[in-house]
């Protein structure tokens, strides 16, 4: 999954340690895949966790029960030019905290949520 995300080493946290085997590949990696979305499309399609431009008090996110139940991309959790709303999420994916849901919506960067409202 890791491998799939645009990360920022900064932004991971106490996941990754400096030096260690694992940050140096990881490092490497992040180099090769690195991306800026520009378009409506490209923002439906990033990866929500682990994203170094999806912040929450300046660590990327990763919520296991929401990616286990099938968020994985914002398309996930978008329908038309709109986030879902807490209780459709609730119905589509079975989530039940609304504050981790919210702080995921809140969490995406504004000029992203105006391109998703453009349609």
């Amino acid at each position: 999954m890791l491998f799939d995300c645009n990360y920022d080493m900064k932004t991971l946290g106490r996941k990754m340690r400096d030096g260690n085997f694992y940050f140096i590949c990881v490092r490497y990696w992040k180099a090769f895949r690195e991306s800026n979305p520009i378009s409506r499309e490209d923002v439906l399609e990033q990866i929500i966790w682990n994203n170094r431009f999806i912040l929450r008090e300046g660590f990327s996110l990763y919520f296991h029960s929401f990616h286990h139940k099938g968020i994985v991309k914002i398309r996930d959790i978008v329908c038309g030019s709109r986030f879902l709303s807490f209780s459709l999420a609730r119905k589509k994916y079975g989530i039940v905290n609304f504050l981790d849901y919210y702080s995921v919506i809140d969490s995406i960067p504004l000029h992203w949520k105006k391109l998703i409202r453009m349609r």
